[in-house]
């Protein structure tokens, strides 16, 4: 196909970049981020010019057409696998492994010990702005029940105060504000009516190591505003959406969600405006990963405007 579209346009005295043929094959594909497989369309595109460097392949985008819909794909130890090694190439072909020290280092802001959460709510939400936060729990660790909700400068006097957030399952809080005076679904549970700003959404993969999610998040050219170690199986990236309405943001989430999820495994159901991710400063015990303190460590924040660019 490339050598057929490369021909035409040089009988039309048209000359075609590298950059355009990877335009061209995300168009192909139907859907804008990661159409079709990487290594096979650089050989495709190396081909063409003959021994001349092809362009790296083009950065994500969260403003591209919409894609159709698309299923999860199925996780079988094949596919699990492919992910694994999908994320290596990327990795080694962006500069190579990545550690949490690494995303600490390179955080734009640095929170005090135990103040991640507090520093978080400030950096990422206005002062009149709701801050949800969930407690309650299950015995296998799953979340149910109201909302706290407090403004930025609430939570700051609540710590003062001497007060903690506790929970052996470690806490969560909504990706976005909310209303202040708190949810409208049963028992005063938040819902995604009740979102105030559609801002930012959860990107999260617990199907490959977290040496590997961490080179993802650390190398994908996205405007990343933090990363949270669940001290479970994955690391909770927030990514700015800034969308104007509920339909937009699933939009968007699910274009991008969904072109992650076929290349490397995150999870595609995070595209709701509401969703929860995990506390930072909360401490869990319940499945608490082999070898952790169950601490939920703030490992990057940066102001919500941060460009769509890679942290390393």
């Amino acid at each position: 196909m490339f050598y057929s579209i490369k021909a035409s346009a040089e009988e039309k005295g048209v000359v075609l970049t590298a950059d355009d043929f990877w335009k061209i094959a995300r168009a192909r594909g139907g859907y804008a981020h990661l159409a079709g497989d990487d290594g096979e369309i650089q050989r495709a595109i190396d081909g063409l010019f003959a021994g001349a460097v092809s362009s790296p392949r083009p950065a994500y985008s969260l403003s591209a057409s919409p894609a159709p819909k698309r299923k999860k794909l199925t996780e079988t130890p094949e596919q699990i696998e492919l992910w694994r090694k999908n994320a290596s190439e990327f990795i080694e072909s962006h500069g190579g492994k990545v550690e949490q020290i690494d995303l600490l280092e390179a955080s734009p802001i640095q929170p005090p010990s135990g103040k991640g959460f507090l520093s978080a709510c400030e950096t990422l939400f206005k002062p009149d702005e709701g801050v949800a936060v969930v407690t309650k729990h299950n015995e296998e660790g799953t979340p149910f029940g109201c909302d706290e909700v407090r403004t930025p400068e609430e939570w700051r006097k609540y710590f003062n105060s001497g007060k903690t957030i506790r929970c052996k399952a470690g806490g969560w809080w909504r990706v976005n504000p909310v209303n202040p005076s708190g949810g409208s679904g049963k028992f005063g549970t938040l819902k995604d009516c009740d979102i105030l700003a559609f801002r930012y959404m959860l990107l999260e993969n617990d199907k490959i190591s977290l040496d590997l999610q961490a080179g993802l998040l650390a190398y994908l050219p996205l405007p990343i505003v933090s990363i949270v170690d669940s001290a479970g199986k994955s690391l909770h990236a927030l990514v700015r959406i800034d969308a104007p309405d509920k339909p937009s943001f699933k939009e968007k989430a699910e274009a991008l969600t969904y072109d992650l999820h076929e290349r490397f495994g995150f999870d595609p159901a995070n595209t709701n405006p509401s969703r929860m991710s995990r506390l930072p400063d909360g401490w869990r015990d319940i499945k608490r990963r082999e070898n952790s303190d169950g601490k939920q460590k703030i490992l990057f924040l940066a102001e919500g405007n941060r460009e769509a660019k890679g942290i390393l």
